[in-house]
């Protein structure tokens, strides 16, 4: 399912690690929210990006996270303040250590507005990155399938061990799920739960790994 309304505001605030980028990326939604933006109009994305390195935005880095939000019930101006906003409490006093883009609208360095506009044009285009907060999310437990690509904006769920799932099959959802955009799909990756054998049941990819960055190293991120 594609949403239309308005442009993605692309975020970099010198985010290394998963679980930072998810904290902020919630700051966000529930920012947004406040602002007037439904659930079911509401995208926020972490993505990594390459380029300037959060510890010094005039220098090449290795590569960090940042973040990309879309609320469709607001304009521009709203979607810009509640970006801001969040940008403030998370810099604090060090301002000059993020960028924000929203179209010809920029504030912050121009390393890391590079980085913010890769991020918003990934969620635009639908190419990559991680989708944190998004219509349905808030489906937890045992979920089957055909609920998930049927009553969230997921397009796909995708057996990285075979050509499963089918449509009544479970997947286990310990926490939200955390698909990924690819090739213009929001897909969630999946493998077969422990103890599954060939399938029927199976677990987000992301519940397989370990640390904050792995979640980040995905397929097709």
């Amino acid at each position: 399912m594609v949403m239309t309304g308005t442009r993605v505001v692309g975020l970099d605030l010198g985010v290394t690690d998963g679980v930072s980028a998810d904290a902020i990326a919630s700051q966000l939604a529930s920012q947004a929210r406040a602002q007037g933006a439904s659930a079911a109009r509401l995208v926020v994305g972490v993505h990594r990006v390459l380029g300037a390195g959060p510890a010094d935005p005039t220098l090449p880095g290795t590569g960090h996270l940042a973040l990309s939000l879309r609320a469709d019930d607001l304009d521009d101006e709203q979607v810009w303040a509640v970006a801001s906003k969040v940008a403030a409490r998370v810099l604090g006093e060090q301002p000059d250590r993020g960028a924000l883009v929203l179209g010809r609208r920029r504030s912050g360095p121009r390393p890391l507005q590079r980085c913010a506009e890769a991020a918003a044009r990934e969620q635009t285009d639908r190419l990559a990155g991680r989708a944190v907060a998004f219509p349905g999310d808030g489906l937890v437990g045992a979920v089957q399938v055909g609920d998930l690509t049927s009553g969230t904006v997921i397009d796909e769920v995708l057996d990285l061990a075979g050509s499963g799932p089918r449509a009544d099959d479970l997947v286990l959802l310990a926490g939200r799920a955390r698909p990924r955009w690819q090739f213009g799909s929001l897909v969630l990756h999946v493998l077969p739960a422990p103890g599954a054998g060939d399938g029927a049941v199976y677990v987000p990819v992301e519940t397989m790994r370990t640390g904050p960055v792995a979640s980040e190293a995905g397929p097709a991120a």
